[in-house]
């Protein structure tokens, strides 16, 4: 084998280091387990702070910023969580930071006040961070063509 080329199986590169195999298995599935909680924590506040979404974009957040990035640590074997979890970590990040910090409605942070504002805002601050570090690994496992077994 040359030296400096990885292994392929099936025309993709393979990661022969279990160690680096465990540790972004352990990244993806801690990532995912510091959105899942505190994006519930922020639907809660939304009902605390009377900030209402429309149906679409309930719908959106219940299936890609909620329900997606757990089943995409379901589906972690090969490229298929990867992918599931760059584009739900990706679309979550665009979503949040237009109507918390851009749009001019209700879910915009600097429109929420009283006793719910800091806690609002936080809870809006703490998932877009954890979606950014999610679609940046994701897209590293993709952009390496990492095989996780």
């Amino acid at each position: 084998m040359t030296e400096g080329v990885a292994p392929r199986v099936n025309g993709k590169a393979v990661v022969k280091d279990p160690p680096l195999v465990a540790r972004i298995d352990r990244l993806m599935l801690a990532t995912v387990l510091v959105h899942f909680p505190i994006t519930s924590a922020h639907a809660a506040l939304h009902l605390g702070a009377g900030v209402v979404l429309d149906v679409a974009q309930l719908a959106f957040v219940v299936v890609v910023i909620i329900a997606l990035p757990v089943y995409a640590i379901y589906r972690h074997r090969g490229t298929a969580g990867a992918v599931l979890l760059v584009g739900s970590m990706a679309a979550s990040f665009l979503f949040g930071f237009f109507f918390h910090f851009f749009s001019d409605t209700g879910d915009n942070i600097a429109h929420v006040h009283g006793g719910s504002a800091m806690p609002f805002s936080v809870t809006a601050l703490v998932p877009a961070v954890v979606e950014l570090f999610g679609t940046v690994l994701a897209a590293a496992v993709l952009r390496r063509r990492v095989r996780i077994s």
